[in-house]
């Protein structure tokens, strides 16, 4: 039998053989053992140690009617829980036919005490706090105007890395505005309506309103332009926005990424820098000045899209001023640009797969359209694939020194004067080969990498420090926005 062992008594037994036994009793709850035990030997083992034996003897198996320990109360059971009923299982949604993806939902403004939270707060906070920042709540907002607020000290619109995008801004009569990481991307559905050569512009200031800076953030014409690798003709040409253009003096792009439009980044003022920008996925110009005494500097552009005729220059410049710094438009006389510094700018017009339906060829660093003087062109790169490497007109006093130019593909065996065979926008030639032409009086032209180098229609190959490309040790570099 199989005995609970619960309830053991002990009690001393000196009437029972052997008389200095121990008696013990177990009971389960039926049946019950009597035995006894005592010691059978002792050993010393070592001293103060010893080795006790005992031994044990059954007396008797009791029956159900021996005494039994009153069993020890038992809790009521306790009614189990009812499970829950099983979830259903989901069901597949059905699929659509001709997917469309739903666009991306558009977080309202995050209130946080002391921020910004709508457009009108920052024209209020323009208003009334000159000098101090405005700091944005993340959010996605509406276009922001900034219309007639007049000149004042310094104004910063400040945002947290990419949590703030307004549709569109514009700036006009309003002096003296920095945007720090802000974004800026029109709907994505949105379609730019395109009359001649014009197009809608993403972020613009007018030539009255100075001093205005766009530092970080991204500007995009649809909120998946990153993707444009992907895009279809009819996606690509609902991106022919420009950019970013901002035509009064000492106005900055400062490190913004711009992706996805027409045209990049345009500066139109006076003293106007262009530093630190990234810029792919245009379908024309990747960056553009035409005034006085421009900075641009550590630019870099990559992966230009084919849908048009657009010509499509890396970055390109021409004359819209007279010597005196006034506005004489394209085609008004004595105009004249000056003093650019253009230095350590790099390119490269396709870098994704070569086959691409879409991909174009861009020309390099170009002041097509001159006269241009006193001009610092040094330490730029360029892989393109159009004509011009890079393309100087009636350029005087100025200096072209560590320039390098290769084409985007590599060597090709071609003729190298191709002055008369530009391919300005045309898709991919490989019969083109960019050259470095400058035209012009008192120019310094040295140490420069390209194809061909030409200074007033004679080569300059072989000379000061001159040189084709060396294809078996060029580094084509590979430019990216982080």
């Amino acid at each position: 039998m199989t005995l609970d062992p619960i309830n053991p008594r002990y009690e001393y037994a000196p009437d029972v053989e052997p008389a200095d036994g121990l008696r013990s009793t177990v009971y389960d709850k039926v049946h019950g053992i009597l035995f006894l035990t005592s010691v059978a030997a002792i050993e010393e083992v070592k001293t103060g140690d010893f080795l006790v034996t005992m031994r044990a003897k059954s007396i008797a198996d009791l029956d159900a009617n021996a005494p039994t320990p009153e069993p020890e109360p038992v809790d009521p059971p306790v009614e189990p829980e009812p499970e829950p009923e099983p979830e259903p299982e989901p069901q597949p949604e059905p699929v659509d036919p001709d997917p469309t993806p739903d666009p991306d939902p558009v977080p309202s403004p995050t209130p946080i005490p002391g921020r910004a939270t709508s457009v009108q707060d920052v024209i209020d906070g323009i208003k009334s706090s000159r000098g101090r920042d405005i700091i944005m709540a993340p959010g996605d907002y509406p276009a922001l105007n900034l219309s007639g607020l007049g000149a004042g000290p310094e104004t910063m619109i400040v945002a947290d890395p990419d949590t703030v995008t307004f549709k569109r801004v514009r700036i006009t009569g309003t002096p003296s505005i920095v945007f720090r990481d802000v974004n800026a991307c029109p709907d994505a559905d949105s379609r730019p309506l395109m009359s001649g050569n014009m197009h809608p512009m993403i972020v613009v200031a007018d030539a009255a309103s100075p001093g205005i800076i766009w530092s970080g953030g991204r500007i995009m014409s649809r909120r998946d332009g990153l993707d444009y690798l992907l895009f279809d003709r009819d996606q690509i040409a609902s991106a022919e926005w420009m950019g970013m253009r901002l035509s009064g003096a000492d106005s900055a792009a400062l490190g913004v990424h711009v992706a996805a439009v027409w045209k990049a980044i345009n500066l139109d003022g006076h003293r106007a820098i262009a530093r630190h920008n990234k810029t792919e996925g245009m379908t024309c110009d990747a960056l553009n000045w035409t005034a006085h005494d421009a900075v641009i500097e550590d630019n870099d552009a990559w992966n230009f899209l084919y849908i048009s005729e657009d010509h499509k220059d890396t970055g390109q410049t021409w004359p819209m001023f007279d010597a005196a710094g006034k506005y004489v438009g394209s085609k008004g006389t004595g105009r004249v640009v000056l003093r650019t510094i253009y230095r350590r700018n790099r390119s490269v017009d396709w870098q994704a797969d070569p086959m691409h339906p879409f991909r174009a060829a861009a020309q390099g660093f170009n002041g097509h359209n001159g006269p241009h003087e006193d001009m610092v062109i040094e330490d730029n790169e360029a892989w393109v694939a159009a004509g011009w490497g890079a393309n100087w007109n009636a350029t005087r006093n100025s200096s072209f020194r560590r320039n390098k130019i290769y084409y985007t593909d590599g060597p090709t065996n071609i003729r190298p004067d191709v002055s008369m065979f530009p391919n300005s926008g045309n898709p991919v030639n490989p019969a083109v080969h960019p050259v470095l032409n400058i035209s012009g009086q008192g120019n310094t032209v040295e140490d420069n990498v390209a194809p061909s180098i030409r200074l007033n229609n004679v080569s300059l190959i072989g000379q000061n420090g001159n040189r084709k490309p060396d294809y078996a040790t060029a580094v084509r570099p590979v430019l990216s926005a982080g």
